[in-house]
């Protein structure tokens, strides 16, 4: 990409798929090694023979600070409308590589994911892009975009865990969602998978200790996905949030591992208890839209809720319920 359409880019505030610039800054100091995939020398027709810089906390990220566009002071009236240009300096050590070049190639569509141990690489590249996204979109007066950088930076560094469940989640999406184009497509479009990815960050803030920031991260999740998950609740790997409006999880709630819930669930208590009063799901169970789950009940692995279904007894293993007040069951052979 040409320095004029670097500026161009730059100067519309967006990227060429009409990102903030924000989620361009990268998580990681210059200093830190990068692992670089390197295309093909001859790649197929259609492909982008470009080098990509990867690091385990590499986001979409800009040259070093001194090739960053300088837009200068305000423009005054007399010396009319403002001219971006670049700063000087020696040329970049990384290629400047347009956000959307990088999005096709992680797309999967590109030869670079033929390489060794490509297609991991290029997941752990998109699954950290993702928690960058997450704090543009999450962004408020309460909440500064710096504030939830610095803090979504510390909690990645120390938690390999939660890296690991978002590729696991993107994975997930892809394979079970047929609507799901690709890995990119779920991390840029699919509400249920960025608010999954929300909540992880602010359970590990409740764990901390550090209640009142969970509590505001989770609040603010509500009001841009319409999703309610308590922070204190726990939820396994491998998670499709479908559609995911109106969900609703409860505090002591726990979610096993390859778990789909589709819109309008609820996982709540009967409201005659306290303490552990929420559901426990099982890996591997299947919950349908506008399902209730209510009260400290387990939902046995492998189980399958139908759609709009009241459950408020043990569902065992392997079993299939259906009904507006599921009294008995059937189970599935």
């Amino acid at each position: 990409m040409s320095g004029e359409e670097r500026v161009s880019v730059a100067h519309r505030g967006v990227n060429g798929w009409g990102l903030p610039v924000a989620i361009l800054r990268p998580l990681v100091s210059p200093s830190s090694a990068p692992v670089t995939l390197q295309s093909p020398s001859s790649p197929s027709p259609g492909s982008c023979p470009v080098a990509l810089h990867l690091h385990p906390l590499l986001i979409f990220s800009t040259p070093a600070p001194q090739h960053a566009v300088n837009t200068g002071s305000p423009p005054s009236p007399s010396r009319g409308p403002q001219q971006s240009t670049l700063s000087t300096g020696s040329p970049p050590s990384t290629p400047v590589i347009d956000l959307k070049v990088r999005v096709i190639i992680c797309s999967g569509t590109e030869s670079v994911v033929s390489l060794p141990d490509g297609k991991a690489k290029l997941l752990m590249f998109i699954a950290v892009a993702v928690f960058n996204f997450i704090y543009v979109l999450l962004s408020s007066a309460s909440l500064p975009s710096n504030t939830l950088f610095d803090l979504f930076v510390g909690i990645l560094k120390s938690d390999q865990e939660i890296m690991d469940s978002v590729k696991d989640n993107l994975k997930a999406v892809k394979e079970r969602d047929p609507a799901c184009i690709n890995h990119v497509h779920c991390f840029l479009n699919f509400k249920g998978f960025l608010a999954c990815q929300s909540h992880r960050v602010a359970h590990k803030l409740w764990l901390q200790g550090r209640k009142v920031l969970a509590v505001m991260i989770q609040n603010r999740v509500s009001e841009i996905f319409a999703v309610r998950i308590h922070p204190g609740a726990k939820i396994g790997s491998g998670i499709m949030l479908d559609h995911v409006t109106g969900l609703v999880v409860g505090e002591t709630a726990v979610i096993g591992n390859i778990v789909s819930i589709l819109h309008s669930v609820t996982l709540g208590g009967t409201g005659k208890a306290s303490g552990d009063r929420h559901p426990k799901i099982g890996d591997g169970i299947l919950i349908g839209a506008g399902t209730c789950i209510l009260g400290n009940i387990k939902v046995g692995e492998c189980a399958k809720i139908g759609a709009d279904s009241v459950v408020i007894k043990y569902v065992p293993p392997r079993t299939t319920v259906v009904s507006d007040f599921v009294i008995f069951y059937d189970v599935c052979i």
